[in-house]
């Protein structure tokens, strides 16, 4: 109950607050996902050493219903702009969070 209550909740913010993309495999030139929401965070800090601010990078929000699979090289264009997934960094409540590289 709780973590349908959780997928529903992720659902809403992506709607909302996520923009349509079209998510693409390593290689591929169709996408597997046409108008997905998917939410980037460009501000996500990343740590260095004592847990000081090294810098930021930016993170996608991906919900697993619209991906049941996320892999490594994978990319998805929103907005004209290409973002190439690196790894995910945690995955919960039916959600990925990816660290994602804007490719020029």
């Amino acid at each position: 109950m709780i973590k349908s209550l959780l997928a529903d909740i992720a659902r809403v913010t992506n709607d909302v607050i996520g923009v349509s993309s079209d998510y693409y495999r390593k290689n591929g030139t169709e996408p597997i996902a046409t108008g997905i929401k998917i939410i980037i965070d460009n501000a996500k800090e990343v740590k260095g050493d004592f847990g000081v601010i090294a810098g930021y990078q930016p993170e996608a929000i991906i919900l697993v219903s619209d991906i049941p699979q996320v892999k490594t090289h994978d990319f998805f264009i929103q907005d004209g702009e290409t973002y190439r997934v690196n790894f995910i960094t945690k995955q919960s409540n039916g959600k990925y969070y990816v660290d994602v590289v804007k490719i020029q």
